[in-house]
């Protein structure tokens, strides 16, 4: 089975960037195929002006899935687009 990642949803968030400089700028649903739909997943730029994305936490403030860099990476880029998008639906642009 070949994944093929999509942005389902996305949602701007208007948090504070933490002491060391991260903030999380959305929150996304991501489909991985037909079977698998991973919700609530955080977009967050870092303070080089990247973006990686994040699984969301357990309810013991656990990350609930591992990425490797690059899938993370995919799934940034993804997500970062979507708001993109998003923004200038919102806005007119």
């Amino acid at each position: 089975m070949l994944l093929e990642p999509r942005v389902r949803s996305i949602r701007p968030d208007g948090e504070a960037p933490s002491p060391k400089g991260f903030q999380r700028i959305a929150t996304f649903d991501l489909v991985l195929g037909p079977s698998v739909t991973m919700n609530n997943l955080r977009l967050v730029k870092t303070p080089s002006g990247g973006m990686h994305a994040y699984p969301p936490e357990d309810k013991h403030g656990q990350r609930s899935a591992d990425f490797a860099p690059a899938f993370r990476d995919i799934i940034a880029d993804l997500a970062a687009k979507e708001l993109e998008s998003l923004n200038e639906r919102t806005t007119g642009a």
